[in-house]
């Protein structure tokens, strides 16, 4: 968090034009209702499991409070990253590669 906000500082001080943060979809609210959740979707530092959880969200909400006083920051919440340096690969990566060799069920199709 603390590294976020120095980050932040230095930014707004250098007069960038755009920082982009990335946080992870980890800190979003999930819904009761089953529904998807967004990044409008209710939650809190109660509702984060883990120290790696907590540390996005409270590190999340010094970049909203940057964006706040003008600092132009957009925060992104990624879900499944996957690139060439996944050599694991990680169980994301492992979805994929389970997919190209043909391991796994029904494909997914957007609905």
């Amino acid at each position: 968090m603390e590294g976020t906000r120095r980050l932040l500082r230095g930014a707004a001080e250098a007069g960038v034009g755009r920082v982009v943060y990335t946080s992870t979809v980890g800190v979003l609210g999930i819904p009761r209702d089953g529904s998807p959740g967004t990044e409008d979707t209710p939650v809190s530092l109660a509702d984060m499991a883990g120290d790696y959880k907590r540390s996005k969200f409270l590190a999340e909400e010094v970049a909203r409070g940057y964006a706040g006083q003008g600092l132009p920051v957009v925060i992104v919440n990624p879900s499944a990253p996957i690139g060439p340096g996944d050599i694991k690969p990680t169980p994301t990566g492992r979805l994929v590669v389970d997919f190209l060799r043909g391991r796994c069920g029904r494909a997914w199709t957007p609905g």
